[in-house]
């Protein structure tokens, strides 16, 4: 993996067991914009099967993979005794477990603690439990209810000990504000700089060159409305048999996997639709560059309807320059309305998608309007470049170091 010898002392050590070594928001925003500042920076997480073309001077300390999250609790103390070898002078901790490793290490080192909370991790780990039961309807249960207070508990005591506290959204940063805490919602906008450009990436474009590509990025589950998008796109393709639809990312339900996978052999579209997984990073942006549209169509089973957030799809999309479509959840709405480079649709129907995407195949010169209004955010304020200064600033109040900053609100 070419790992860099690690300097005497770290500023910042990264920890996660969910998120991969090579991960999006920890490797190659946070870390790398930290080094970049001359912060001396290391990660111990899972191994990745994708290694950068270009490793940077990030000391990397590789755990086995973590697996299933039966497995998590054995890899808790596997990261614990590899960081205990350490000397660091702010632990990063990026999920739950971690911030369990975080605090015992804060009480033995008197480093300084950040939590990263990716999602509403209660919500995550609950949902996600219950969901692996062989039981129906225990959602709306009080035993699920009682889960997630438990969890919710565990995770408030455990931020006592938290100095700073980082979120993707202003709802969830909320919840640690109401318990004192100073948190900081740092969302995860692409880098302005040039990506990187593939074999893979320029195959996949060269294969779509003559499509009208609506895509979706991330992990696919019933919660992402995949089946109606693939059902819209039959109706699309009545008239405008050019339409595709490209899906970036795996899925993570299997029996939801063979239910779209189905629709689409029996609505014959097996050469209008396209799964690409495991997209390193560095190529996500050129990859979505071939789509016309970006979809993020949540259904009205996950727990977006009232959060006001740029969620990882969108800022991706963003970055790629997208016009997009989306669901029409209060909280979308608002975080993306004033920007006016969306539709709006009901996910649970697809003549709803249909519509939008029609009137993207239809209207070229409202498009090209959205695709620029798209760009400008990006490339103005909603990019990792600005959104990292606070990050950035808190690491130097931290560590009393003087770095030339400027923390935009």
């Amino acid at each position: 993996m070419g790992n860099n010898p690690p300097a005497e002392t770290l500023d910042i050590l990264h920890l996660s067991i969910i998120q991969n070594l090579f991960s999006s928001r920890m490797y190659f925003k946070e870390a790398l914009g930290a080094i970049k500042t001359g912060y001396t920076v290391g990660i111990t997480a899972p191994i990745s099967k994708f290694i950068p073309v270009k490793v940077s001077d990030i000391s990397l300390f590789p755990l086995k993979t973590v697996g299933s999250s039966k497995f998590r609790l054995k890899a808790t103390w596997s990261l614990f005794h590899s960081v205990l070898k350490k000397k660091f002078s702010i632990l990063h901790a990026h999920d739950m477990q971690t911030l369990l490793v975080g605090v015992i290490l804060k009480k033995l080192r008197r480093c300084a603690l950040i939590y990263d909370a990716h999602e509403d991790y209660p919500f995550v780990h609950v949902r996600n439990f219950f969901n692996n039961l062989p039981f129906d309807n225990l959602q709306n249960g009080w035993l699920y209810n009682l889960a997630f207070w438990i969890v919710s508990q565990i995770e408030r005591y455990l931020c006592r000990s938290v100095d700073f506290v980082f979120t993707v959204d202003d709802l969830i940063a909320a919840k640690f504000s109401s318990w004192g805490l100073e948190t900081f919602t740092l969302r995860n906008f692409a880098w302005r700089e040039p990506p990187y450009i593939s074999e893979n990436t320029c195959h996949i474009k060269e294969q779509l060159t003559e499509k009208e590509v609506f895509v979706y990025l991330g992990s696919i589950d019933r919660q992402v409305a995949a089946l109606e998008c693939v059902q819209a796109l039959a109706l699309v393709r009545q008239t405008q048999p050019q339409a595709f639809l490209l899906f970036m990312g795996g899925f993570c339900d299997q029996e939801y996997e063979t239910e779209v996978k189905k629709e689409i052999g029996r609505l014959e579209l097996n050469s209008s639709v396209a799964f690409v997984e495991e997209i390193p990073y560095p190529e996500v942006i050129p990859t979505l560059s071939v789509a016309k549209v970006g979809l993020l169509t949540y259904s009205v089973r996950d727990n977006y309807k009232d959060r006001s957030m740029f969620t990882h799809k969108l800022c991706d999309y963003l970055g790629a320059g997208l016009p997009m479509i989306i669901s029409d959840f209060k909280g979308l709405r608002k975080a993306t309305e004033s920007l006016e480079i969306a539709r709006y649709v009901n996910p649970a129907a697809p003549e709803s998608i249909a519509r939008a995407m029609l009137f993207f195949l239809k209207s070229p010169l409202e498009t090209a309007e959205m695709a620029k209004k798209s760009c400008r955010a990006f490339q103005e304020s909603l990019n990792w470049e600005t959104e990292q200064q606070k990050l950035l600033g808190t690491y130097a109040r931290i560590l009393n170091k003087k770095i030339k900053i400027h923390i935009q609100s």
